[in-house]
C-alpha cells in the first residue's frame, strides 16, 4: 500500500495489519526537513517510529512528486536530496538501510540493483527498489507528464528492454 502522505488515521488502522506501506514525505515538508534536523527527528518519531513495528514500513519516499524541470514544485527539487540523506535517513537507519540511489531511468536503477554494489552509505549491501508504476495512466488527469510513468503501455505493450535477472 501506499500513502502519499503520513496520515495518522492510515496509519492507526494499518497496525497489525501486514500489509507494507510505502509512506511518502509530502512536499511542503522537504524544506523544513532538509534544513532542520531536529524537525527531521520529529518526522520520523511522529510518522514511523510512533507505528512500527505494528506498521510493515517497506520503503520511505521523497521527492516522488517533485519535477526538478518545471512547474510549481521545481524549487523543491534541491531539497530532496537534503532531505533524503542525514536528515530523514540518520533518525531511522535501523529500519531501512538502504536511500541513496544515482539512478534515474528504469534501466539504470535495476543495473544498479542487480549489479550489489549498494549506496554511498551503504556499500556492497543489497538494496531493494520499486518501479513506479505498472501500466501508463493515459486517462489520469492533469498534466501530461504524469501520465507516462509505466513499465508497459495502456495496451499492454512494454515502453523498455528491461531484464530482471
Amino acid at each position: 500500500m501506499r500513502t502519499y502522505s503520513p496520515v495518522p488515521q492510515a496509519l492507526q488502522a494499518l497496525k497489525g495489519s501486514n500489509i507494507e506501506l510505502i509512506l511518502d514525505v509530502r512536499n511542503s515538508d522537504l524544506e523544513r526537513l532538509a534544513n532542520d534536523a531536529p524537525a527531521a527527528a520529529k518526522w520520523v518519531q511522529d510518522s514511523v517510529l510512533n507505528y512500527y513495528p505494528d506498521v510493515k514500513f517497506r520503503i520511505i519516499s521523497v521527492g516522488n512528486e517533485v519535477n526538478p524541470n518545471s512547474g510549481e514544485t521545481a524549487r523543491l527539487a534541491p531539497f530532496v536530496l537534503l532531505a533524503m540523506s542525514e536528515s530523514i535517513e540518520e533518525p531511522f537507519r535501523c529500519l531501512v538501510g538502504h536511500y541513496l540511489l544515482d539512478c534515474t531511468y528504469y534501466r539504470n536503477l535495476i543495473n544498479h540493483v542487480k549489479g550489489g554494489n549498494g549506496t554511498p552509505k551503504r556499500p556492497g549491501k543489497a538494496i531493494e527498489t520499486y518501479l513506479f508504476a505498472m501500466f501508463d495512466e493515459n486517462q489520469k488527469i492533469g498534466v501530461e507528464s504524469e501520465k507516462h510513468f509505466g513499465v508497459f503501455s495502456p495496451n499492454k505493450q512494454p515502453k523498455y528492454q528491461l531484464r530482471f535477472n
